[in-house]
C-alpha cells in the first residue's frame, strides 16, 4: 500500500452529489464526473473515502521555502464505490469509454459552481485483474498552467470503484506525477 492517510469522513467539498456537476457536451458527462469525485448512474449504493499522501521529503541542506514546497507536495484521491444493478456497471463503463473517445479533444464543465476546462483526454495503462480497469490523464487548465489529472475506474462484476488524483505541486507548476497504484491494486481482489 501506498503511505499515506485515509480519511474517511470526506470532507462537503470532496463529497459532491452528481446533480452538481454538469458537462457542456453530454457525452463528456461521464468524465467530469469521474473528475470531480462523484459518480455517473444510479447506484443501490456508495461509499466514499479519501486518501491524501504523505509529502514528499525535501533533499539534505534544503532551505525553509524548499522543504516548505516538498511537505505540500501531496497527491490525494477520491474513492468512491458504487454498486448497481440490472447492467448498470456495464453501462457505467461503456458511458466512459465513449467519454474518452468522444472528449479527447477537451471539453468544458462545472463542479459545484466551478468551471473547469480540460485540455486533453488519452488513456493510460490500467491495473489488472478486474472485469474492466481503464486509466485515464486529462489535463486541465488550472491558473495558467497545463495540469495533469489521473483517474483510474475499476470495475468487478456489478462494483464499480473510481480513483480520481490529483497532484498539488503538479497543479502548481504542471509537471506529471505518478499514479498512486498502491491505493488500486489490492481492490479488483477485496471486490469478489
Amino acid at each position: 500500500m501506498t503511505s499515506g492517510k485515509v480519511i474517511t469522513e470526506v470532507p462537503a467539498g470532496d463529497n459532491l452529489r452528481p446533480d452538481k456537476v454538469t458537462s457542456a457536451v453530454t457525452a463528456c458527462t461521464p468524465l467530469a464526473l469521474l473528475q470531480a469525485g462523484t459518480y455517473p448512474g444510479t447506484p443501490a449504493g456508495t461509499a466514499k473515502r479519501s486518501w491524501v499522501s504523505d509529502g514528499r521529503k525535501a533533499p539534505a541542506g534544503a532551505g525553509p521555502e524548499e522543504s516548505a514546497d516538498a511537505a505540500m507536495d501531496r497527491t490525494k484521491t477520491v474513492e468512491t464505490l458504487a454498486s448497481y444493478r440490472d447492467g448498470g456497471a456495464e453501462q457505467v463503463m461503456k458511458d466512459l469509454k465513449t467519454a474518452v473517445r468522444e472528449c479527447a479533444g477537451g471539453f468544458s464543465c462545472t463542479a459545484a459552481g466551478t468551471r473547469t476546462k480540460v485540455l486533453k483526454v488519452i488513456t493510460a495503462t490500467a491495473p489488472q485483474g478486474a472485469d474492466e480497469a481503464p486509466a485515464v490523464t486529462s489535463t486541465v487548465a488550472a491558473d495558467g498552467v497545463d495540469a495533469p489529472m489521473k483517474s483510474v475506474v475499476v470495475r468487478k462484476g456489478a462494483t464499480v470503484v473510481f480513483f480520481p488524483a490529483v497532484d498539488t505541486a503538479s497543479v502548481a507548476t504542471g509537471r506529471d506525477f505518478a499514479f498512486p497504484a498502491g491505493i488500486v491494486d489490492a481492490r479488483p481482489e477485496k471486490l469478489k
